[in-house]
């Protein structure tokens, strides 16, 4: 089993982006042994464009079970610069249309283990209308993951989440809060 974590590159006026800062410190965590999980974690850095997000974040999903590995959770972060919290998005909106599909988080779980430590949390609905979007609604429209019940093909847990700047919370915090939620995340799979 594994989780597929993802952050984006910098864009437009960011210098940085710091979901990609987060990701990769985890990643150097996980293969430090610093921080573990009971299942691997693989961790990706997507590009900012409507399409290659998507394409490599399905290419990396379709590598990861051509290995072998069932994937128990996906989980897209992204930046959302004027927010004050950690931001569990509840759902991603089709760009051409009206539908809208859930995201597939515990959500109570991970607010409250995130509020246990004092930390900034709240459950957003409304991804934006930028790649973070799109990338969780191609996810979730791909996958069939609007439905109820997991398979082994598609990941039990898939969602998106937004953090603020460093400015708003930081690094310190915002590493402590993705570790929270994957630790939930984790913990929920069992």
């Amino acid at each position: 089993m594994a989780i597929l974590l993802t952050g984006f590159e910098p864009f437009a006026e960011y210098k940085t982006n710091p979901t990609q800062e987060l990701v990769q410190a985890l990643e150097k965590e996980h293969q430090q042994g610093q921080f573990s999980l009971s299942q691997e974690l693989k961790c990706l850095v997507l590009p900012v464009d409507y399409n290659l997000s998507w394409a490599q974040l399905k290419a990396a999903m379709d590598s990861l079970q051509q290995e072998g590995l069932d994937l128990s959770a996906v989980v897209c972060t992204g930046l959302a610069a004027e927010r004050r919290a950690v931001s569990l998005e509840a759902q991603a909106r089709n760009p051409q249309g009206p539908e809208v599909l859930p995201c597939r988080l515990p959500f109570e779980s991970l607010t409250e283990a995130l509020t246990r430590q004092g930390l900034p949390v709240e459950i957003s609905q409304d991804a934006g209308s930028y790649v973070c979007n799109s990338t969780i609604y191609k996810l979730l429209s791909d996958r069939a993951l609007a439905i109820e019940g997991p398979s082994k093909a598609v990941p039990r847990w898939a969602g998106f989440i937004h953090f603020p700047s460093f400015a708003s919370l930081s690094f310190a915090d915002a590493l402590r809060s993705l570790k929270l939620i994957l630790e939930a995340l984790d913990r929920n799979f069992r």
